[in-house]
């Protein structure tokens, strides 16, 4: 008996910080870099904001600068049935899954209150998981 409890108590001493650890990552949440999630920006911003817009079907679109807009402004555009959307989660630090989830959440909840309207004039929204776009119909 006395060394079983020897034992308990050189694992106690041991292993205390393992509770803390726990107990901040369920209060704190598993922190974005742990989920591949928040990266911080890279060099090549330019040609991640390229690539994924390319990859999403999209086209890059450049506004130059003007007085009311000192930066020059780049989106990611996708057409859809003969429309243009932006895709708002397209950045130059990759794929913005809140930004997306924002986006399905907008486009369902339109949907639903759309669907109440007479039925001449009801409006279809449709949302493309491959590109976070809410499209009207």
């Amino acid at each position: 008996m006395p060394r079983r409890r020897t034992r308990l108590v050189a694992i106690a001493r041991k292993g205390w910080p393992l509770p803390l650890l726990v107990i901040a990552f369920l209060t704190l949440g598993i922190p974005r870099w742990l989920a591949g999630e928040g990266r911080s920006a890279t060099r090549n911003g330019d040609a991640i904001f390229t690539r994924l817009c390319h990859e999403r079907g999209g086209t890059l679109v450049t506004t130059p600068a003007s007085p009311s807009v000192p930066a020059v402004q780049r989106h990611c555009v996708v057409r859809y049935a003969g429309n243009e959307y932006v895709i708002d989660a397209v950045t130059p630090h990759g794929w913005d899954r809140d930004a997306a989830a924002l986006q399905r959440g907008g486009c369902e909840e339109a949907d639903r209150q759309a669907s109440t309207a007479p039925r001449r004039s009801r409006v279809r929204f449709l949302y493309h998981p491959t590109t976070g776009v809410c499209e009207r119909r």
